[in-house]
């Protein structure tokens, strides 16, 4: 299933790719279509898809573009990206949710990767504890969407189960929180 915000901010750079290079204009039509969304992580996901898509657009067409700084449609580029970022920057300065930013997502998985390369040693002949723990710790990397305390919650409840089913040991357990936890400290409390 496509993410509904995905779909949202593709549609609306579809309505509104006439935007003439006028930044400030554009970032009207952004704030008016930011109201639509009650939650602020849904806000703060739409513009950072946004600014994905214009980072990209604004690559492209810089690898074309004879004068970037005197370009109408450079100085766009720069410029909503600019803008998106205030928003964004605005967004979570207000935020009451906890959600997960681009960033974090980025490092907690480079944790739980870095998790699993350290039991990587369990694989050899015991495949079978390894890939559970793998599957299980890779199906985190989906639940983002879930706001911090949801998602700690969750990843205990997956931790006490691969306890209490003999995937790993009491012992492994605490080291993989501990391991999370250095980069994190209140993620799981």
């Amino acid at each position: 299933m496509m993410n509904i915000i995905k779909e949202q901010a593709n549609d609306f750079l579809e309505r509104t790719n006439d935007y003439n290079w006028q930044y400030n204009d554009y970032m009207g039509k952004v704030n008016s279509k930011l109201y639509d969304f009650r939650k602020d992580r849904y806000k703060i996901e739409f513009i950072e898809f946004l600014m994905h898509s214009f980072k990209k657009k604004g690559e492209k067409h810089e690898k074309k573009c004879k004068d970037t700084l005197t370009c109408n449609e450079s100085k766009f580029y720069r410029q909503i990206l600019f803008l998106l970022t205030e928003e964004l920057e605005e967004i979570k300065k207000s935020t009451d949710e906890d959600p997960f930013f681009k960033s974090d997502k980025s490092e907690i998985n480079d944790k739980l990767d870095e998790i699993l390369a350290q039991f990587q040693t369990l694989k050899n002949g015991q495949e079978i504890i390894y890939e559970d723990l793998s599957k299980e710790l890779n199906a985190m990397k989906e639940y983002f969407f879930l706001d911090r305390k949801t998602w700690s919650q969750l990843f205990i409840g997956k931790l006490t189960t691969m306890v209490y089913s003999g995937v790993i040991t009491q012992t492994v357990s605490k080291e993989i929180v501990k391991m999370i936890e250095e980069g994190y400290t209140t993620l799981i409390s």
